[in-house]
């Protein structure tokens, strides 16, 4: 009987973890919708501002493409490669994504929207991971937090190699047409508002 409970306890404690997850990243997919909305009504970008931001975007898309090429989900703890580095590689790339994304759009109304949104989604999102995670994996996430820091990485050398066929496996390239397609928009703004204003007149 023991043993019977016993087995069953992970499934118990993980599955409702993994439902709230799945729930809270459809939401998290809606909710670009009326970002990118707002940010073509409220964006300013300009040439320049694609010099400065892009770099960061691309930056950003590098690290979610280096931790998706190390991530396996739900199979065991990731701790190599950029996960050796900081916990969160993912959400951290989402940051820098953004930050370069706020820097094209060159709107500080946007930017301290954005900021104000990230901030309370992630606390809540990383927050619900990490108890999921330390119910799943128990003492072996507990030390992997005790020695590795959340979203501020430790400046030292990375282990494990790089897998992109594991990237791909894990549609990495998702993220970088998804991300090309809000930059396209937001710099084509300036020659749709051009063109609109014309057909005004």
């Amino acid at each position: 009987m023991s043993e019977q409970v016993t087995a069953e306890l992970p499934v118990r404690i993980v599955e409702p973890v993994k439902d709230r997850r799945g729930r809270a990243l459809r939401t998290r997919t809606w909710l670009h919708v009326p970002a990118v909305a707002a940010a073509m009504v409220l964006a300013q970008p300009s040439v320049a501002t694609l010099a400065w931001g892009l770099p960061l975007v691309v930056l950003g898309l590098l690290v979610r493409t280096w931790a998706l090429g190390h991530i396996c989900k739900d199979e065991k703890l990731c701790v190599d490669g950029p996960y050796s580095l900081v916990r969160h590689p993912l959400y951290l790339g989402n940051l820098i994504v953004l930050a370069g994304l706020l820097v094209v759009a060159w709107s500080p109304v946007m930017a301290v929207a954005a900021t104000v949104a990230a901030a309370l989604n992630y606390r809540a999102v990383l927050g619900e991971e990490e108890r999921g995670l330390e119910a799943r994996f128990g003492d072996e996430w507990r030390e992997y937090v005790a020695r590795t820091p959340g979203m501020v990485p430790r400046l030292r050398r990375p282990t494990g190699g790089f897998s992109l066929k594991h990237a791909v496996f894990n549609k990495a390239e998702l993220s970088w047409l998804a991300v090309a397609a809000v930059t396209v928009l937001l710099m084509l703004k300036p020659w749709v508002c051009e063109a609109m204003a014309g057909v005004v007149q």
